[in-house]
């Protein structure tokens, strides 16, 4: 068993950080590497919606040229599209909801959905 004196010592000898570190000892250390770990990783995180947007200003640009009602399915869709997303079964599904609530003409959706479509796969 130590005794007071000797537990001292022995705290004295722990292992320190290297001299100029922003560390005093592997404690700290060992507190600091996660951190900066995330850090990395949540600005790894950050680099693929730059990418994203530059493909969302392509897809805005087809968009301009798109007639009304292929406009109408493009903007309530444009907001949901993500990687992975099927492209197809959105489409056909917003363009019908559309149908529906009256605000798109049957003989005009399945037109504007193909070119709505053509515009939210440059988004992808």
């Amino acid at each position: 068993m130590l005794g007071r004196d000797e537990f001292e010592i022995t705290l004295e000898l722990r292992p320190r950080g290297p001299p100029g570190a922003p560390f005093s000892s592997l404690r700290d250390f060992y507190m600091i590497r996660p951190l900066s770990v995330l850090a990395v990783a949540a600005a790894m995180l950050a680099l693929p919606s730059t990418s994203s947007l530059a493909d969302r200003a392509k897809a805005d640009a087809c968009a301009a040229g798109l007639s009304p009602d292929a406009k109408l399915i493009y903007s309530s869709i444009i907001g949901k599209m993500a990687p992975g997303v099927d492209l197809v079964a959105t489409v056909k599904s917003q363009a019908r909801s559309l149908v529906m609530a009256g605000k798109l003409e049957r003989a005009q959706a399945q037109s504007a959905a193909q070119s709505a479509g053509g515009c939210l796969r440059q988004a992808l």
